[in-house]
Formats: structure tokens, C-alpha cells, sequence
């Protein structure tokens, strides 16, 4: 019975630290993902004077700019999405699924420039 109850109170002290370590690093792999993109879209504006008209761009060039596609499904509890891409500016969101897997919404503008709303 004291062995149940040690082990009760230990999964009550360990549970929430073990959710907010998941929800920290979900938000630390969005912000990483977000200077990904980033790093992908200022270096094409490099080499072609301008951004990309459409993400597809960055991962169907050869050699790729980034090699994975965030901008399809969901990655480490949040999705990422284009809110306006032009020719001399651009902005992308990452939100959360919910509040268990993320609890800030992260958006990247021209310049690689990552802001927390």
C-alpha cells in the first residue's frame, strides 16, 4: 500500500513536468522550423533577385533549398502555413494544434525575422 501510494505521488509530480517539457520542446522545433524556412526563402531571394511565387519551389529545386515540406500535414504539434508570399516580401505562421502541443502562435516575416503573438 505505501509502495502505491510513493509511486502515485511521484506520477503526480513527474506527469506535468513531462507534458510542459513536450509543449516546450514542440514550440523550440517551430521556431527551428521557422528559421528553416526562412534561411530557405532569403537564400532563393539571393540567387534570384526575388522570393519564390510558391513554396513547392524550395523543395523541387536540385539541388532543394529545404528538404522537407512543412507547409503539408502537421510537424511536432503545429502547422505551418503562407499568409502572403510576393515577389519582395513574404509571411508564414506557425500555430499550434492545440493548446497541448504548443501554446504560442510564432510568425515569420521578410528578413527571417521570427515574432511570437
Amino acid at each position: 500500500m505505501i509502495v502505491v501510494t510513493i509511486i502515485a505521488l511521484l506520477a503526480i509530480i513527474a506527469i506535468p513536468n513531462l507534458l510542459r517539457a513536450k509543449l516546450t520542446a514542440n514550440e523550440t522545433m517551430a521556431k527551428a522550423s521557422l528559421k528553416a524556412i526562412g534561411s530557405a526563402l532569403e537564400n532563393y531571394a539571393v540567387i534570384h533577385a526575388v522570393y519564390p511565387a510558391d513554396t513547392d519551389v524550395l523543395v523541387g529545386d536540385a539541388p532543394p533549398y529545404i528538404s522537407k515540406d512543412f507547409f503539408v500535414g502537421e510537424h511536432s504539434g503545429y502547422t505551418f502555413s503562407v499568409d502572403s508570399l510576393s515577389d519582395y516580401d513574404y509571411s508564414v505562421t506557425a500555430a499550434p494544434l492545440s493548446a497541448s502541443t504548443g501554446s504560442h502562435t510564432y510568425v515569420l516575416t521578410t528578413g527571417a525575422l521570427i515574432t511570437e503573438m
